[in-house]
Formats: C-alpha cells, sequence, structure tokens
C-alpha cells in the first residue's frame, strides 16, 4: 500500500484508508466522502502536476476530483493494475 500523491499518472488503485485526523481542515474526510473518495472506493489518477508538486486529479465513478497533494497524502490506497505494462515500485505505507 502507498499514499495517493505517490502514485503516477494512470494508475488505478482502490483507497483503504483516510487519514485526515492529522490534516488541518476539520472537514476533510466529510468532503472527500461526498466526492466518493471512501475505502473501497476504486480511483484513477489523471494528472499529478508537474515535477510532483500541484495538486493531483483523480477519476472517481464518473466524477474528476482535484485534491492538493496534502489532502493526498492523507489517502492511503492499494494499487490495481500494471501502469504502462510495468508492475507499481512505489514505497509501501507502514501500517
Amino acid at each position: 500500500m502507498t499514499k495517493l500523491c505517490c502514485l503516477p499518472k494512470g494508475q488505478k488503485a482502490r483507497i483503504t484508508k483516510l487519514c485526515t485526523a492529522t490534516h488541518p481542515h476539520e472537514d476533510l474526510e466529510r468532503r472527500m466522502v461526498e466526492f466518493g473518495l471512501h475505502e473501497d472506493a476504486e480511483i484513477e489518477v489523471l494528472h499529478t502536476g508537474s515535477g510532483g508538486h500541484g495538486p493531483i486529479a483523480v477519476r472517481v465513478n464518473e466524477m474528476v476530483v482535484a485534491l492538493r497533494r496534502t489532502e493526498a497524502g492523507c489517502v492511503t490506497v492499494e494499487p490495481l493494475a500494471a501502469h504502462q505494462g510495468q508492475a507499481y515500485q512505489g514505497q509501501p505505507v507502514a501500517a
């Protein structure tokens, strides 16, 4: 498992945990759930910003949602499929 902010463009994943307690915005988890970002939701990374900075755009259901990189760092995911023919090589997240 890894954080959403670490996934490359085109990667599909399943959300395993929202850990928004460390984020300064109190309503972050509620907002994410309203957009369909909840445990077991399947997502696809559509945009990651140049040089690994800036917002991340993901598709969840039929909606495109943009997240700040700090918000995406609060989402733990499990990559679902190989990205561009190669297995995902991201950093694992400690449980």
